[in-house]
């Protein structure tokens, strides 16, 4: 080791030839940072007047914002409620609909919530309802299945006998319609009863007799003779 004393103007810094150099160790870790979420600044302190005390119900609040509203009852417009003046008083969270008897004054941004004296959760709006549960055979939209669609063409009387005049029938579209004695709604034809009847067609004013069942659209021919 050198006793050379460090002359006038030398440097003094300490280089890695120093024997009694020793660098500070690194941390083999990055600086820690703050993951914890960052609420719109309170300034639950009043400026600008004192306070009022009032009676409120809060509009919403949102324990992950950090922030929410209160109506005041007497009209007087919405304030800003900051978590920390929830917490000061001993909850974690507001549910929408709670009324609180509370001081407010004006801030940096406007009226807010300085301090809650009193909660009334009574007044709190009610959870949603949970949902029915889903009926057998129920869609995948929570419709229940359609029951099977009657038939149109069932019969739904007795059978009567009775005559009529064809009003007109066409071969292309295969019905067509007799018009009724009683002087009711024609009576409906199709091309099956003619085949069945083995009739090949039907020509405007010819007297048939016909069994009819009345059905959902109407009188229809089950049977026909021509008079």
């Amino acid at each position: 080791m050198s006793n050379k004393p460090y002359g006038r103007g030398e440097r003094t810094r300490r280089g890695f030839s120093d024997d009694n150099y020793y660098p500070a160790p690194r941390s083999p870790y990055p600086a820690s940072s703050s993951s914890a979420p960052r609420f719109p600044a309170s300034s639950s302190a009043p400026m600008g007047g004192p306070t009022v005390t009032v009676d409120a119900s809060v509009k919403w609040f949102n324990p992950t914002k950090g922030f929410g509203f209160v109506t005041p009852v007497d009209g007087s417009g919405d304030a800003f409620l900051h978590v920390s003046v929830v917490e000061g008083a001993g909850l974690t969270e507001i549910a929408e609909g709670t009324t609180i008897r509370c001081e407010i004054g004006t801030g940096q941004k406007g009226r807010q919530v300085a301090r809650i004296l009193s909660v009334d959760q009574s007044t709190a709006a009610a959870s949603p309802r949970p949902r029915a549960p889903m009926a057998p055979g129920a869609g995948a939209g929570g419709f229940a299945a359609r029951p099977p669609r009657p038939d149109r063409d069932a019969p739904m009387g007795d059978p009567t006998e009775m005559e009529g005049t064809v009003k007109w029938y066409s071969v292309e579209k295969g019905f067509g319609f007799v018009a009724a004695p009683d002087g009711g709604k024609d009576i409906f034809i199709h091309s099956n009863t003619l085949k069945r009847s083995q009739i090949a067609t039907l020509e405007p004013e010819q007297a048939v007799r016909m069994t009819v069942v009345p059905t959902q659209k109407g009188r229809e021919a089950t049977s026909v003779e021509i008079v």
